[in-house]
């Protein structure tokens, strides 16, 4: 699961939501939000269900010897799995407007954990199929930024531009550990026969990152469609980019 890199930014809606493998889910989420003259306040909880959708493809190539032909094949492992998630948010910012430009320095905490189930892999044939064991991912990180943002009125909806600029330093940054092993390695036995295990991780992530985004969305009283970017610089030159395309109908 991936969270926006802004941390949630409370100017697009008020109070709305921010704005792999393959990933189908449902949320639940809880937010409540407090107003004043100049400054907002924001918290959310959400707790989320999901499922998993994996590929992983190996393709050798044999080169040409003076007996055989130059040999090829590849094989793909396709893997499911489930997973939960929950997370909580807290945001405080200000809200400065000078006419149809709004200023909104924030600054946010944000934590995550998720649980994704076990699983092993189907259709790669043996010596490739991998059996993996549950593992989980947890975050905990603070985000000091700031975001300009434009109120166009064209009469039945407001369009809102915005660019955003900030600092994201995450203090729970351990990187993905997999304890794993290969589900059939003997094709000579009946039924599998798995492999030794071992472990796979993951890159190590960067701690501090420097974050960039923009954004467009298109909001009236009922609801509000979005499209965010965000470019995110880590401290040793690690980059990410996000797209997000959100939608938020309200009650």
């Amino acid at each position: 699961m991936r969270c926006s890199p802004a941390c949630r930014s409370a100017s697009r809606s008020g109070c709305g939501p921010p704005a792999r493998c393959s990933t189908i889910g449902v949320r639940r989420r809880t937010a409540r939000c407090w107003r004043g003259k100049a400054l907002f306040l924001d918290a959310q909880a959400n707790v989320g269900y999901g499922d998993f959708k994996g590929k992983r493809i190996l393709s050798l190539t044999i080169p040409a010897s003076a007996t055989s032909p130059e040999t090829a094949f590849s094989r793909e492992a396709d893997s499911k799995r489930a997973g939960l998630v929950a997370s909580l948010g807290l945001t405080l910012g200000a809200m400065m407007r000078y006419g149809a430009i709004t200023n909104i320095p924030q600054i946010s905490l944000d934590g995550m954990t998720m649980r994704e189930e076990g699983f092993t892999e189907a259709n790669g044939g043996v010596g490739m199929n991998l059996t993996v064991m549950p593992y989980y991912a947890n975050s905990l990180r603070v985000f000091l930024g700031d975001e300009v943002r434009a109120d166009i009125n064209l009469g039945d909806f407001y369009l809102q531009p915005s660019a955003r600029l900030g600092y994201r330093y995450d203090f729970l940054n351990d990187p993905v550990r997999l304890r794993a092993a290969f589900a059939d390695v003997d094709l000579t036995k009946t039924g599998n026969q798995p492999g030794t295990p071992f472990t796979l991780q993951g890159p190590d992530p960067s701690q501090g990152n420097y974050v960039a985004g923009v954004a467009l969305h298109a909001t009236t009283d009922n609801w509000t469609i979005g499209l965010n970017y965000d470019f995110v610089r880590g401290s040793h030159n690690a980059t990410e980019q996000v797209g997000t395309l959100s939608l938020l109908g309200r009650i």
